[in-house]
């Protein structure tokens, strides 16, 4: 049985919004890209730009990334949870 994804509200991650400690939400899924900076094509800087750190980067990553990215293993470990449903 698969334990229950942990549900974090938007609130919750815009916390999470520097380098060492950086998560984004993506299609309504949590990632923490705290250690991945040095790994993404780009660097660090686009995800630490305010449009995407702590933030909805929804329409920011589909607009340069297939959505098969997030499937890939390396890529799915970063996810952390799902974004909570809004009352």
């Amino acid at each position: 049985m698969v334990a229950p994804a942990t549900e974090y509200r938007l609130e919750e991650v815009a916390k999470h919004n520097c380098d060492g400690d950086l998560w984004v939400v993506i299609d309504g899924k949590v990632y923490d890209l705290s250690k991945f900076g040095a790994l993404h094509p780009g660097g660090l800087p686009p995800l630490l730009d305010p449009a995407v750190a702590g933030k909805d980067a929804t329409d920011l990553f589909f607009g340069l990334h297939r959505a098969s990215v997030l499937h890939e293993k390396r890529y799915a470990r970063l996810q952390v949870g799902i974004l909570a449903k809004e009352d």
